[in-house]
């Protein structure tokens, strides 16, 4: 048994055996690198645009809070329909944005090349921009200052 691990049963002896060996560590090397790369590469995606989407709304509601006050005094509207022209204001460049991102991206990177997982990585990227940018205005809410 032992000398059947070791190649002795293969015709070129030890040396076949270990030439396998040195192949296959190659092999796994390559694609551990590989694997590597690609989900480097996809963490910085995610973290770029998540980071790019909570910096673009992280000051929002400090730069508009005086404009906002004033027309709140003058009885023009409340906190409910600004809040929500807001978002619905923001939310084309929260779907086009990452569309763009995703068609350079995706094949830049290399990855499948079905519209099925195209579209599931476009809408991953959507949904953490949605949320990136939600946590902003929350962040924006909570203070007043700059």
């Amino acid at each position: 048994m032992i000398f059947n691990d070791l190649g002795f049963h293969h015709a070129n002896g030890l040396a076949g055996k270990v030439d396998v060996e040195k192949t296959h560590k190659t092999y796994y090397a390559k694609l551990f690198r590989s694997g590597m790369e690609l989900y480097g590469g996809l963490f910085f995606v995610g973290t770029n645009v998540f980071m790019g989407n909570l910096m673009n709304t992280i000051l929002v509601f400090q730069r508009e809070r005086p404009v906002f006050l004033r027309e709140q005094a003058n009885k023009m509207y409340s906190v409910g329909p600004y809040f929500t022209s807001k978002i619905i204001m923001d939310t084309p460049v929260l779907l086009i944005a990452p569309l763009f991102s995703s068609f350079i991206i995706y094949f830049a990177v290399g990855l499948e090349t079905t519209f099925t997982q195209f579209i599931l990585f476009y809408v991953t990227l959507l949904m953490q921009s949605q949320v990136a940018a939600s946590i902003g205005y929350f962040v924006s809410s909570i203070f007043e200052n700059e």
